[in-house]
């Protein structure tokens, strides 16, 4: 391990600056970094809690800061308070093994960043999160989950699942936004109460094995403005129906439709995007149809299916869903299938009659 000079802190003319590796990150007591725009710290060692406000103190003109912490570091909490800041990336994504005496220390982050516009956030270990209002932020990357030990297990989850819905609800003016299934999954631990997003156009959702697409009605309903739905993760488990001792997990979920479609279904959703689509589960299926169904201007409807279909010549979903009623007149269909063309991680577009199915009823 070494040290950084400390004729770093004190630099005039320093914009940008990137440290990596396993240095002691020690702050002397006087900083001065007036020009400094970018900063990032990755995989560094801490002192003590208080070096990174100390640091930040010093540097009044930041706007874009990225802090990974993809290891032990001895930092139990992370206090980031930057008026000028623009751009924030936080990756605390310390393995379990690693977090000794978890029991009697509890990880926190705390943010107070008024001018954010945007925000990635993934954290793993953190037990205490507290967000102040972001209400500049317009796009926003959320990925949290945590292994609950110990006595008290659900009162712990609850609390989590508040500060998870709190840290959403202080980005309500966001445009942009993407939530993991495993952030799901903390949002239902403490019952959602979720703002409404009312400037917020694109929406990206994992999907919860342990909830299905529970909460997806809460969001809906939450984003009257709502242009573009992405599932990047399909709408179940491939493979996987059994309950998971070890993990907590149900596999399988029952969707229920609501009695009345959400606003941005009957006004603003333009494109619906289904990827790793099995088509083999009741409850899939019933999800695309109640889209079609209810999507009253809905533009278009990608469905890329799972390559694990490929060779089972199981398509009987196919020319259900391409017949299905649709609410929309203009609706394109769009159902392709993704392959590997080898042992490598490539993928190529495996026709199922044409390059793509479509169906454009008017």
């Amino acid at each position: 391990m070494g040290e950084l000079p400390w004729s770093l802190f004190t630099c005039k003319t320093l914009v940008i600056l990137k440290i990596h590796g396993k240095f002691i990150f020690y702050v002397p007591q006087y900083v001065c970094l007036p020009d400094l725009k970018t900063l990032c710290l990755n995989s560094l060692i801490y002192l003590d809690d208080g070096l990174i406000s100390k640091f930040l103190s010093g540097c009044p003109a930041l706007e874009d800061l990225v802090i990974r912490r993809p290891g032990w570091d001895n930092m139990w909490t992370l206090d980031v308070s930057v008026p000028s800041l623009k751009r924030l990336t936080l990756d605390i994504s310390i393995h379990e093994e690693e977090l000794y005496h978890e029991p009697v220390f509890k990880y926190k982050v705390m943010v107070n960043a008024p001018n954010l516009e945007y925000l990635d956030f993934f954290d793993t270990v953190s037990a205490y999160i507290s967000v102040g209002g972001l209400p500049s932020v317009v796009e926003a990357h959320v990925n949290v989950h945590k292994s609950f030990r110990g006595d008290w297990i659900w009162r712990r989850r609850a609390k989590y699942g508040n500060r998870t819905s709190e840290l959403l609800r202080s980005i309500s003016n966001v445009w942009r936004l993407s939530l993991t299934g495993y952030t799901l999954r903390c949002l239902s631990y403490g019952g959602p109460n979720l703002a409404t997003y009312r400037n917020l156009v694109y929406l990206e959702l994992g999907f919860d094995p342990s909830n299905g697409p529970l909460l997806l009605l809460n969001l809906l309903q939450s984003s009257p403005k709502l242009e573009v739905l992405v599932f990047p993760e399909g709408l179940t488990v491939p493979e996987e129906r059994e309950y998971d001792v070890h993990r907590d997990i149900f596999f399988e979920y029952h969707w229920s439709s609501p009695e009345r479609a959400p606003e941005c279904l009957l006004l603003s959703l333009k494109k619906i995007e289904i990827l790793k689509f099995c088509g083999d589960e009741k409850e899939e299926l019933n999800l695309v149809k109640y889209f079609l169904r209810n999507g009253m201007v809905l533009e278009k409807m990608k469905i890329l299916c799972h390559f694990s279909l490929v060779g089972n010549n199981s398509f009987s979903f196919k020319d259900e869903l391409e017949n299905y009623p649709r609410g929309s007149t203009n609706c394109n269909f769009e159902l392709c299938i993704r392959a590997p063309i080898s042992s490598s991680s490539s993928f190529w577009i495996l026709p199922l009659q044409s390059p793509c199915s479509e169906v454009n009823r008017r």
